[in-house]
């Protein structure tokens, strides 16, 4: 049943217009909901397993949807298995989109709801998974290889009677393998990814999704012991894997792969063919995800904006008691404490006088690049260079340490490239022109920059950030 496809037979699948990422898509899997809303006649596994399934094919948007819609309903009616299932998957959602935090307490709550679970498999199911997409949002190594472990302890639990056993083993192998590769246990590693696959008979393993996983790892340790020609092999399974999915951010990740494979073996056509076919996809993935992340930004803002209008309501209440109060009090220690302001006065304007001698000593040329620099910093941005951030952040040391002294959580490495155009005084299209990204795309990263730098809505980030440690 194992085929080996040549480069140009996986044109069949190669690219994917737009419009597979449109809301048609949603539109079609929830004609059944009337007004798109869920009521208790409902059946809450259909629409669960439609979640699942649009997720599984990379419509990411689509499935967040159904997901906030039935989420609620599912919580009242303690189905925790359903819970923990589709806050993991909006937790990868969210986390992927760049919605960090939000990602990670999803995950939490998805491991809450899992340890809730009465039935015995299903509890070791849930809580396995979940503690996979978690090793996906860590980055100490010491953790994830906890992680895993505890994954590995959960879904080798499952009993052998349980329909989903044999897929929570194969993740649960292709996990501990993955830790072996970490620790460079490359023959062991490639040992238990077979024996995951030997799992499956050679009809149904391109129909089971944990066996897509197991294929691209494989695929991966070999391209790590240069064997440049197996890993295009078990790429190319991978991808016959996914042809009934026609999951988009799949194939571009193995296109990249096949793209790398090929080039180490010096076969120009080939790895030229699969690096133009990966910036096709790449295009309408990037731009799929500027849509997610404008709908999500967009709902956070809407629930900021209602929440701020109740609390402001409240707070009308509470001045018109509590303002005459406030006065007196104020009058009251002003009164008290004019002798110690006067006194307070002074010894203020002595440590400015301190201060001030300080940094007079400090050359400008610590404190800001010169022309030559800023000229480099320029020509690096204008061509798109990946040296411009590192050149930046030498040029820019008390801005950089400045900004990560603001923000929360910390600015990522895009976000912070974002603050470094500003700094240099570019528009969100010159720096959209520059980057080859969408003006949305640019945008929603100004946002996430406002969001995590807690800036009130009347400050403009752009001068903000031009007048920042100036």
């Amino acid at each position: 049943m194992d085929t080996n496809l040549s480069y140009l037979e996986a044109t069949k699948y190669a690219v994917h217009k737009s419009s597979y990422f449109d809301r048609e898509i949603f539109k079609k899997n929830v004609s059944d909901t009337p007004n798109n809303r869920i009521t208790k006649t409902d059946k809450i596994s259909e629409h669960v397993h439609k979640a699942i399934t649009l997720y599984g094919s990379g419509h990411r948007q689509s499935a967040l949807q159904i997901i906030n819609e039935i989420e609620s309903t599912v919580l009242a009616r303690k189905e925790y298995h359903h819970l923990s299932n589709l806050l993991r998957i909006k937790s990868v959602i969210l986390y992927q989109a760049g919605f960090r935090d939000e990602g990670l307490q999803l995950i939490e709550r998805s491991l809450y709801y899992a340890k809730k679970i009465a039935d015995r498999d299903s509890h070791h199911i849930q809580l396995g998974y979940a503690f996979l997409a978690k090793t996906g949002m860590v980055t100490d190594e010491t953790i994830k290889l906890q992680l895993k472990a505890a994954a590995y302890q959960h879904m080798t639990s499952v009993s052998t009677l349980h329909p989903k056993q044999q897929s929570a083993m194969t993740s649960a192998i292709t996990a501990y393998a993955t830790s072996l590769m970490d620790k460079k246990e490359l023959d062991s590693a490639e040992f238990h990814l077979l024996k995951a696959l030997r799992l499956f008979s050679s009809d149904t393993l391109y129909k089971v999704p944990d066996t897509f996983y197991t294929l691209e790892i494989l695929g991966i340790l070999c391209y790590e012991s240069n064997r440049f020609a197996e890993a295009i092999n078990y790429y190319q399974k991978a991808l016959r894997h996914n042809e009934s999915v026609k999951n988009a951010h799949h194939t571009s990740r193995l296109y990249l792969r096949m793209h790398g494979a090929y080039d180490k073996m010096n076969k120009d056509i080939e790895a030229d063919y699969y690096l133009r076919q990966y910036s096709i996809i790449k295009a309408n993935l990037d731009s799929a995800k500027d849509a997610l992340i404008n709908d999500v930004a967009t709902k956070a803002q809407d629930q900021n904006s209602t929440s701020e209008q109740g609390n402001s309501r409240g707070l009308e209440s509470i001045l018109i008691v509590a303002l005459p109060i406030s006065i007196s009090l104020f009058m009251l220690v002003w009164y008290i404490g004019r002798p110690f302001a006067k006194r307070k006065q002074y010894e203020e304007s002595e440590t400015e006088n301190e201060s001030f001698t300080e940094v007079s000593r400090v050359s400008e040329e610590q404190l800001s690049p010169n022309a030559i620099q800023l000229s480099e910093l320029y020509n690096l941005a204008k061509a798109n260079n990946p040296l411009f951030l590192t050149k930046f952040c030498s040029y820019y040391p008390r801005y950089i340490d400045r900004l990560n002294q603001l923000a929360f959580p910390e600015l990522v490495s895009s976000e912070l490239e974002i603050c470094a155009y500003l700094k240099l005084n570019l528009d969100t299209k010159e720096i959209s022109r520059y980057t080859y990204r969408s003006i949305r795309s640019i945008e929603n990263r100004r946002y996430r920059v406002r969001k995590k730098l807690n800036l009130s809505p009347d400050t403009d980030l752009k001068n903000f950030l031009l007048n920042l440690d100036s």
